[in-house]
């Protein structure tokens, strides 16, 4: 059974930080495409759930360890 009266968030740690400290020089051209389609792929994720991300940067985009790009501070 799923209590409904209960909201959680679940926050990751992304340990390499937002993608803007790596956009000068850290990132070749394949980490590069990469980091686009994640973030296309979030946004379409985000949409889909009938969301909306109210601040799109890359200041806002975080990497994980395995150089995995996620959405984050949604600007609410």
């Amino acid at each position: 059974m799923v209590d409904v009266d209960v909201f959680g968030v679940l926050l990751e740690i992304c340990s390499r930080g937002s993608l803007v400290i790596h956009l000068n020089g850290t990132l070749d051209d394949s980490r590069r495409v990469k980091a686009l389609y994640d973030a296309a792929r979030g946004l379409q994720a985000i949409h889909e759930a009938g969301l909306l991300h109210l601040d799109v940067k890359a200041d806002n985009l975080f990497v994980s360890s395995e150089w995995r790009c996620k959405w984050g501070d949604f600007g609410l």
